[in-house]
This record gives structure tokens, sequence and C-alpha cells, in this order.
């Protein structure tokens, strides 16, 4: 395999493939299958260009890369690992791969909190999957006590690996169904929840990649307000009266959302991206968490 001997043939070779297959961002996936091959970072790539691969990492990375074009196994799940919110989360088809919208939700609140001086003593995050979210909030506060529910065992066993491998200690993880949950044994200060929100008929004409992910991770199976509408209807036996519930949406969802919460005061916050996608709401008319969120909305629009 002459023509990826080298980072820099091997970086050229992996990201033409990858173009040429369709593939967003085919520079970044290229840069990360050879560092994960070579076991190197990209500093290492850029200072020793000329450094040769051996025979077994040339195998390895022409492997990879028929594999992510053939049968479109997103990234994620051929390296084994995602880049969390500066942690990095051991990663399977077992769950739902973390967007980069749920981290900027994080990145969002957490300033909000911050900036609020507003603390939650119990967390709840439902759908914990890959317990992505838990753990950046158990990270970011450590006096919190959190808790990541979840209805599959895998994905409950992976979130615990990851707690265990970062040394996060605040955190535990439970089997719970919550459309299946009537009364809850108490009531947090902070819910927090990305569940599944594609529609059913939605699914099918998913990109491939996303095709891979558990399907019940992805959708509901009907309009995707199912688990809104459940959060809804049992949100005096969750959420503390002085607490929040902070959702991620789908595209154009949003408004349908914040309208389930017509009783509570909600904010409607954007992503990255400009989208409307998370949906905020308190009890409290003038919780500070809230105003915080939506003045981050004003400085990203000036």
């Amino acid at each position: 395999m002459d023509g990826i001997r080298t980072f820099r043939q091997a970086l050229r070779y992996v990201e033409r493939r990858l173009a040429e297959a369709g593939i967003e961002e085919a520079r970044r996936e290229a840069e990360l299958l050879v560092c994960n091959v070579a076991q190197c970072s990209m500093l290492d790539v850029l200072l020793e260009p000329e450094r040769v691969l051996s025979a077994a990492m040339q195998q390895q990375l022409s492997q990879l890369v028929h594999i992510r074009i053939t049968e479109r196994i997103p990234l994620q799940y051929l390296l084994g690992w995602v880049e969390f919110y500066g942690l990095r989360l051991r990663i399977t088809p077992a769950v739902l791969i973390p967007r980069p919208e749920t981290e900027f939700l994080i990145a969002r609140l957490v300033a909000a909190m911050r900036a609020s001086r507003w603390q939650p003593r119990g967390i709840l995050d439902i759908g914990t999957g890959s317990g992505c979210i838990a753990l950046a909030l158990a990270k970011e506060f450590p006096g919190s006590r959190v808790i990541g529910w979840d209805c599959d065992e895998a994905a409950l066993s992976l979130a615990e690996e990851n707690a265990q491998r970062l040394g996060i200690r605040n955190v535990s993880f439970e089997h719970v169904d919550v459309l299946q949950l009537a009364d809850p044994d108490e009531r947090f200060w902070l819910v927090v929840s990305n569940p599944p929100y594609i529609p059913a008929c939605d699914v099918p004409v998913l990109p491939p990649e996303v095709q891979h992910e558990p399907a019940t991770a992805l959708t509901d199976g009907a309009d995707g307000l199912t688990f809104y509408r459940h959060y809804s209807d049992h949100m005096q036996r969750l959420l503390n009266p002085s607490g929040i519930i902070t959702l991620e949406c789908n595209d154009g969802q949003a408004a349908a959302v914040a309208a389930l919460f017509a009783d509570m005061e909600s904010t409607i916050g954007t992503d990255q991206r400009g989208v409307e996608r998370y949906v905020l709401a308190a009890w409290d008319c003038d919780h500070r968490v809230l105003r915080n969120f939506s003045l981050q909305n004003v400085h990203a629009a000036s």
C-alpha cells in the first residue's frame, strides 16, 4: 500500500476517498481516522508528515475507509469514542451519537446557570444514552446529585462505564421507562431531556449514517411529540417548584413543544445555526436561568 505509507499520503488518500463518496467533513474524518489508527495526536501528524505507518496500520486504515464508504457506518461507531463537552466518551451502536446541538445546549444552559448563580441540588437526565448530558452536568456541578434514566440496559451499562472511566462520582444511572412512570419517588431541581423526537414518517428518509443508530432513540413511532406530552402531563410530579426543565427538539418543533407547557413560563432558544431547538420551562415566571438563557439569543444575534 505505497499510496498511504506516510501520514501525509494517508491523509490525502482518506480525504479523497471520503469526499468522492459524498461524505461531509471529509478532511476532519480523515484526520480522526489516521490519528486513531496510528494512535497519535493530530499535532504528531502535522509535525511529522513523513512518518511511516506500519503495514498493519495501513491495512487497518484501508479497511476502515472501505467500511465507512460502503456501509456508511458513522465514524463515531468505527472509532468507538466521541468528544462531548470536553469529555471523551466510549460510544457503541447501542446508543445515540451525541450531537453538536446537544453540546451547544449544555454550554448555553451552564452559562445561564453560572450567570444566575443557580446550582440545582438534584438533576435528572431522561433518556441518558451514553450518559453525555448527565456526565457533563455532573462534572460542571460536583455539588449536585445527578441521575440518568434510560429504559435500555445496554445504554445504562455504557453510561456507567463512562462515568467510572472518567472518575465522575456524583452521578448514578437507573433503569426507568419514563412513559411507564406515573409517580416518581422525588422531584428534581433540573430536568433535562433529548428524547426521541423524529416523526415516524421522516425515518425512511434519514441519512444512511443515522439509520445505523438505535431506532428507539431516534423516533417515538408517532409525531415526535409523545415524550414532551408525557413530560407536560407529569411535570408537577417531576419538577421541584423552583426548578426548570430543559428540552431539545427537532427542527420546527420548538413552538409546539413550548405550547405543551402553557401553564408554565417558557423560553425558546436557538442552536449554533440559529435554529429554534431548545425549550426551557419553569413554574417561576421570573426564573433567572430562563432570563439569562434568553439573553444569549440576543447576544448571538447582535
